[in-house]
């Protein structure tokens, strides 16, 4: 049995939405924390301007998904456009930045920490939790109060102490909000 071009387009087009959302919250979590700015303040913008959206179209992707409930429509229009807006938001503000604001600020080291993970092993046909190696974090607080997490190598997590002061690349974003380089 043979799909028809409408079915296939249908198909299509889910797939690369689904990618998209992926996609876009990937970029917004990337960013986040590289960025100057409250996290609650993006999200609670980015929630209004998506809910707006979702009000406000009517069919949403209710024709592409076969959705007739009209709130589960609306959620998946609001998933979806949080995503892309905040994603969009991060995004302008961290590539488009402005190289020649570039400038040095002095953080604060909060916290030290590592977190232990698994590279992935290959048995058989499957995957399975291979060898555990660490990844170092550094909390920074910048002048203005934010405090931002920073992977750092072994050597300067050694090197440094709870309450040294770093030297850190700051640029200001093109949506005005500064960005650790």
């Amino acid at each position: 049995m043979t799909k028809s071009s409408s079915s296939r387009l249908s198909t299509f087009l889910i797939i690369l939405l689904i990618l998209v959302t992926i996609v876009a919250y990937g970029i917004f979590i990337a960013l986040a924390n590289r960025t100057m700015v409250s996290l609650s303040k993006v999200l609670t913008c980015t929630i209004i301007a998506a809910g707006v959206i979702a009000i406000t179209w009517r069919g949403g992707f209710g024709r592409l998904f076969g959705i007739s409930n009209e709130i589960v429509n609306r959620l998946i229009v609001l998933v979806f456009f949080t995503g892309v807006l905040s994603a969009g938001f991060y995004g302008l503000n961290f590539w488009m930045s402005n190289e020649s604001t570039s400038h040095k600020e002095r953080a604060v080291v909060v916290k030290k920490y590592r977190e232990t993970r698994h590279r992935s092993r290959r048995v058989g046909r499957r995957y399975v939790q291979g060898d555990p190696y660490s990844v170092y974090f550094l909390d920074l607080q910048y002048p203005g109060g934010d405090i931002k997490p920073r992977e750092v190598r072994v050597e300067k997590f050694n090197r440094t102490k709870t309450g040294d002061t770093l030297t850190v690349s700051v640029e200001m974003g093109a949506l005005g909000f500064p960005v650790i380089k």
